[in-house]
């Protein structure tokens, strides 16, 4: 029977019982990615599912998907995790992997506006910018770069929304601009405002 096709039991197991397959498809790892996620999971827990075989004789589990999150989870201290228990045929166990790394309709990021405005909502709650930085795990220079987009004005925002400027982090060096010189910045805000329609500001 295809994976698609076999039935899935969600369960909480004890990490120890999963099997890491020594032929799964991510082999590198990025190890302040890692921490980063762990840091995500000590917090808030695997949002994630791992995805997992029937448990064998000895009662382990083999990993079918979520290598990467099993890593992180073990560096955060946890010793339960979330898991679908689901059936994968060896022929087909690289062929998930690499469909469920594709993303195409699995997990789409969100938009850099959309995340700047969660994590500055997020910050908001904290007394201080170095406790909310604290919070996610990082540094208060990444707050302010992570929330940048949140914080974009009237005149630029307009200018993305209508197309003129192709990307966020256009949007953001012609913030950083104006900061340093207000009246340049300006003039090129207006130059890009009269773009005929259709025309953008490449990204830069």
């Amino acid at each position: 029977m295809a994976f698609k096709d076999n039935p899935a039991e969600f369960r909480i197991i004890d990490i120890a019982l999963i099997e890491p397959g020594p032929a799964h498809v991510r082999q590198h790892f990025d190890e302040a990615s890692l921490k980063g996620l762990a840091n995500s999971i000590g917090r808030k827990g695997l949002i994630h599912p791992l995805v997992v075989q029937p448990a064998d004789g000895a009662g382990r589990h083999a990993l079918v998907v979520g290598e990467r999150r099993r890593r992180a989870a073990l560096l955060a201290g946890e010793t339960a995790v979330p898991v679908l228990v689901r059936a994968c045929s060896p022929e087909e166990v690289l062929e998930v992997q690499v469909f469920e790394n594709l993303g195409l309709g699995v997990r789409a990021a969100l938009d850099p506006r959309d995340m700047a405005n969660a994590i500055q909502t997020i910050a908001e709650r904290f007394e201080s910018k170095d406790a909310a930085a604290e919070h996610f795990g990082r540094t208060a220079n990444w707050l302010a770069q992570a929330t940048a987009a949140a914080n974009l004005s009237p005149q630029v925002s307009a200018l993305l929304e209508s197309g003129k400027i192709s990307s966020t982090s256009t949007a953001i060096q012609l913030e950083k601009l104006a900061q340093k010189n207000e009246a340049k910045a300006e003039t090129l805000i207006g130059q890009i405002a009269q773009l005929p329609e259709g025309e953008k500001l490449p990204k830069q």
